[in-house]
């Protein structure tokens, strides 16, 4: 839930200078409906907050890094890029290879601060 957090904050402080979102889902129930043991239990009534991030980065102002492994399957890369789609600030995005969703930083640590620095150096962004 990190990343939608951090998308809410960046919409009320337009002012940061860059936000990075790693492995963040569109929705709440996106997610919930992605990991099907989640199917269990009844999460309309426990679901009380929807936790709506794709339509919350529309909104946008700051440039931003989604970062998503290839192989998440507790958040499939795919909301990465429906969230980069949705995203009308500057933005970009990068997929790491073979990792999932906890070993990114294991995995590809050294490239992933080699693509963070760029983000954050970088005084244009490409459009992805």
């Amino acid at each position: 839930m990190c990343g939608a957090i951090a998308i809410n904050l960046a919409i009320q402080h337009p002012e940061m200078a860059r936000l990075i979102i790693k492995s963040s889902f569109t929705t709440m129930k996106d997610a919930v409906d992605a990991k099907r043991i989640y199917r269990l239990f009844p999460v309309k009534q426990l679901l009380k907050h929807p936790f709506d991030s794709l339509s919350k980065v529309k909104s946008l102002q700051v440039p931003v890094l989604y970062i998503h492994g290839a192989q998440d399957f507790d958040v499939p890369v795919r909301m990465s890029r429906q969230l980069l789609e949705a995203t009308k600030s500057r933005k970009q995005l990068w997929i790491a290879p073979d990792a999932d969703h906890n070993n990114i930083c294991e995995l590809h640590g050294q490239t992933l601060g080699t693509v963070i620095e760029s983000f954050c150096t970088e005084s244009e962004l490409i459009y992805s």
